[in-house]
């Protein structure tokens, strides 16, 4: 069984760094590990990427602002677990790996010195391959990581809680009584569907003695409920003008006009039973969107998703092939800018008397060490460190057609799933309207026998 939670990292990631690095809990840091990073000197890279991503998204507020430095995830496996710290460590790494998706450096460490294994991962807010930040929220992100780490814990026979508590749960779910705002919600969407005007609306509330207060927010109470909901925490659809829209939607309660053109259209409609078509949205809207991809044939829905499929295949080797390209003209453009950026605190330093350089070295650490880290990042790759302005340019296009890919990428797998649905939801119609057919002609059958 393991236990998981995180927290952010405004300030002194060194700190956090040096703690988890500490070679008495880590068997002499044998038990840690670096992405993209080195372990030792992870606090270094993590700034110089957010220096780079600056640059290259044109300043703090474009990468999702700079309150957050890094995440700090923790990882605790129970004591009755019977594992082996090498074996913790590979989980940890995998689930890193798997909830960043290779987009952020992280140093992971497992630490031996309590009664319980447990793993600590450091990972940068601010991703190397986009620079974008890293997005967290409340309870989602908590509940996606003890997701990620349970399935990894059951695939070695490790026990997991089936119905977790504290943060993370999906209390409603797990309540047997529907709650006040479940209740308030399902008498609102009646009371909408009923009602053909906002007075009667409210008439029809006022019947189930729920109260409707009046203000900058329409909020309701329901009889003993002892404070008032406001609409819009129920939900983006219960404020008062999306209820207002609603009220007076023409289709709300009524069936959409769709007139059949190609062979697969006219099959569903003609050979359809009422009981079937009572969804004629849903059934509309995949016949549209089967229309609209040049399906006319049921065969064709497995051709046009195999072309589907193989877009987007062919997309996702193009990505990987550019980012693998941009790697280490990223790493050089990194310590391009880190060097540059530092350089006249350097100069500064270096002509300074010996005796003033302890007390300016203390005052400008991060800044200097930085520096030394990134002169000796282009000093191993052989490069000469000119003006970074070029290289920000071009990262900056790569970056943009590596982005533009993504979201085509994104694009054909939304269209993917799309069209999935739709051929299940045809299928479902034809298939079952040529059981009927069947079941007909076996009747006649066997009237005709009996004759």
């Amino acid at each position: 069984m393991a236990v998981t939670k995180i927290h952010a990292i405004k300030s002194t990631v060194n700190k956090a760094l040096k703690y988890i690095l500490d070679p008495n809990k880590t068997d002499g840091t044998l038990l840690s590990s670096g992405f993209h990073c080195e372990p030792i000197t992870a606090h270094l890279d993590f700034q110089m990427t957010a220096n780079l991503a600056e640059k290259v998204r044109g300043g703090r507020s474009n990468t999702g602002g700079a309150d957050n430095l890094a995440y700090h995830l923790i990882q605790s496996f129970a004591k009755t677990d019977k594992i082996a710290p090498e074996e913790a460590h590979a989980i940890g790494t995998e689930l890193a790996n798997e909830l960043f998706q290779g987009k952020h450096e992280y140093v992971i460490t497992t630490h031996i010195d309590k009664d319980h294994i447990h793993n600590h991962i450091l990972v940068n807010a601010v991703s190397f391959v986009d620079f974008g930040k890293l997005r967290t929220r409340p309870y989602e992100t908590v509940r996606q990581i003890r997701e990620i780490s349970d399935k990894l814990c059951r695939a070695r026979g490790l026990h997991v809680i089936d119905m977790p508590q504290g943060k993370g749960k999906e209390s409603k779910k797990w309540h047997t009584q529907p709650s006040w705002r479940d209740r308030l919600q399902l008498a609102v969407d009646k009371a909408i569907y009923t009602a053909t005007n906002y007075q009667e609306f409210s008439a029809l509330l006022q019947k189930q003695n729920i109260e409707v207060k009046e203000g900058k927010h329409i909020a309701f109470k329901m009889p003993g409920q002892q404070r008032y909901i406001r609409g819009k925490s129920i939900g983006p659809r219960y404020e008062r003008e999306q209820i207002l829209t609603r009220i007076a939607a023409p289709n709300k309660g009524k069936v959409i006009d769709f007139l059949p053109h190609t062979k697969i259209e006219k099959a569903v409609y003609r050979k359809s039973s009422a009981q079937i078509v009572r969804d004629i949205q849903r059934t509309a809207n995949a016949l549209v969107l089967t229309r609209k991809e040049n399906v006319y044939r049921v065969g064709d829905y497995a051709l046009r998703l195999d072309e589907l499929k193989a877009q987007c295949d062919e997309t996702r080797e193009t990505i990987k092939e550019l980012e693998n390209k941009n790697a280490l003209f990223l790493n050089v453009t990194r310590s391009l800018i880190t060097y540059h950026k530092y350089l006249p605190l350097a100069e500064k330093y270096e002509q300074l008397p010996i005796g003033k350089k302890r007390r300016f070295f203390a005052a400008n650490e991060p800044g200097l060490r930085l520096f030394g880290h990134a002169k000796d990042a282009l000093s191993r790759d052989g490069i000469t460190p000119k003006d970074p302005t070029a290289a920000v340019e071009a990262l900056k296009a790569q970056v943009d057609k590596v982005n533009a890919l993504q979201e085509q990428y994104k694009a054909i797998e939304g269209r993917i799933g799309n069209l999935s649905q739709a051929r299940d939801i045809i299928m479902r119609i034809i298939g079952q309207s040529r059981e009927d057919q069947r079941e007909k002609e076996k009747g006649r059958q066997r009237q005709e026998n009996v004759r």
